[in-house]
């Protein structure tokens, strides 16, 4: 909780924060009345209030409200993210300070995602990615996802994680969207007003912020990952207009929106290697590696890392139109009322 002490105009000249005890969000099982279905061969197209889900062995193929597409990629499994100052300095594969050189080492920074398992389902499908690194061997991370289609064109996303021993310090475990270029205005509701992770909130607090993608993230001189937010609720990206898609994490995420994919900023050595290709990449986690600091030698702590085990995630998204003010969108979405 944060009370803000502010002027007539706005301006905030003081606040303090209070930390109250977080809780899961119940989420009332997915309603499919109202959801119409056309199975083909290799596909399932899913239709509700006005929403289109599309469905393929792949994962979701298209995912549109009005005609209009909410996404051009994803959601999909990622566990990579290109390397921060403090996770190891990539242009220098010599020096063996911090996490990058065990990460490539490992494979991370390569591995290869396949579906093993598939099957449609009442308003959706289920499916078993299987994750492999060269650097591992015989091991693999196995994600059981499961997506469906609410009556009200909700988009619900369940992942189940399976980490083995042998994948020890991961860099992340989450999904990786690819939005329309257009949706560059951000409003959420975490931990803010600057980029923060699990090891690093002790200059931030909770409220909802208001951002455009551009600006998110700091622009480091080397490219890089950046712009995470933690223990985010939800998270809107819209047009002008105010339309386009609302992200909701009952359990809560980590959270970054960039103009740039973690693929490119890796091979980036310089900003003006940057070209982007149109798109809003956002990530969003159930947990991010904490950075620590390779600079000074101080590694990252043992709570902060992503550690071997079971663990489940749930992501709910749905479309804008302009007309709901961002709150209120929210709250319907995660089916509680978060005035009380």
């Amino acid at each position: 909780l944060v009370v803000e002490l502010c002027d007539a105009d706005g301006d905030c000249a003081a606040y303090e924060g209070f930390t109250l005890h977080p809780r899961r969000l119940p989420v009332e099982a997915a309603p499919l009345a109202g959801v119409g279905c056309e199975k083909r061969a290799d596909a399932a197209i899913y239709t509700a209030a006005g929403t289109t889900l599309e469905i393929d062995r792949s994962g979701v193929a298209a995912f549109a409200c009005g005609g209009r597409a909410l996404l051009l990629g994803g959601p999909r499994v990622h566990l990579w993210r290109s390397p921060t100052d403090s996770d190891g300095i990539k242009l220098m594969p010599k020096r063996k300070q911090g996490i990058l050189p065990l990460w490539r080492e490992w494979g991370y920074d390569r591995m290869h995602f396949e579906t093993a398992a598939f099957e449609f389902t009442d308003g959706g499908a289920k499916a078993t990615v299987a994750v492999t690194a060269p650097g591992k061997p015989g091991a693999k991370v196995e994600v059981r996802t499961e997506t469906q289609l609410r009556g009200d064109g909700a988009l619900v996303c369940r992942y189940a994680f399976d980490v083995p021993e042998a994948f020890t310090d991961l860099p992340r475990l989450g999904v990786e969207l690819e939005l329309p270029g257009e949706f560059s205005n951000i409003v959420y509701r975490g931990m803010g007003p600057i980029e923060n992770y699990c090891d690093r909130d002790s200059a931030v607090y909770e409220s909802v912020f208001y951002d455009r993608v551009e600006s998110f993230a700091f622009p480091y001189i080397l490219p890089q990952s950046a712009g995470n937010r933690t223990h985010v609720l939800y998270a809107a990206l819209t047009d002008d207009a105010g339309r386009g898609v609302l992200i909701a994490a009952p359990g809560r995420m980590e959270f970054s929106a960039s103009l740039y994919s973690d693929d490119e900023l890796y091979v980036a050595a310089h900003r003006s290697d940057l070209r982007g290709d149109g798109k809003v990449h956002v990530y969003c986690d159930l947990i991010q590696r904490g950075l620590g600091s390779s600079s000074t030698r101080a590694i990252t702590l043992e709570q902060y890392r992503v550690k071997p085990g079971y663990c489940e995630f749930e992501l709910l998204l749905l479309p804008l139109d302009g007309s709901c003010r961002t709150a209120e969108c929210a709250k319907h979405l995660l089916g509680v009322d978060k005035t009380r």
